[in-house]
């Protein structure tokens, strides 16, 4: 597996064929189309996903943007969550459900993986394309 653990670092890892896992305070951190699992926890990173596959990602972050990027037709399933933060889906015309200070947005693009996304205190973006 790929193991990152970072501070303030800006880090790309592009078409990993192993697992990838990280623990990341402050900085940015772009996972390019990986192959295997991804599981982040981040604090203050600006976090971009980019798939044009289906692999199974959870991400958990605070206090920073996490977008997630799909490129092409991704069967994935879609279960993200911004505690005071907002949900942005508009790429997919897609509206997150809003309670008093949560988003939450769930949405079967297929089967193939789940996608898990949590932020708190930061925006989640999906958007179409690289």
């Amino acid at each position: 597996p790929v193991s990152l653990d970072t501070t303030n670092e800006s880090v790309v890892v592009t078409a990993p064929a192993w697992t990838v896992r990280a623990n990341s305070t402050g900085g940015e951190l772009t996972i390019d189309r990986p192959r295997q699992a991804v599981h982040l926890d981040t604090r203050r990173v600006l976090v971009v996903l980019i798939l044009d596959r289906a692999v199974p990602i959870t991400a958990i972050s605070t206090d920073a943007p996490v977008e997630l990027r799909l490129i092409g037709s991704v069967p994935i399933t879609l279960d993200v969550a911004a505690i005071e933060g907002l949900i942005s889906a508009d790429a997919f015309g897609l509206t997150p459900e809003r309670t008093r200070d949560e988003q939450r947005l769930e949405h079967q693009f297929g089967e193939a993986a789940r996608v898990s996304i949590r932020n708190t205190r930061g925006p989640i973006v999906l958007a179409s394309g690289k």
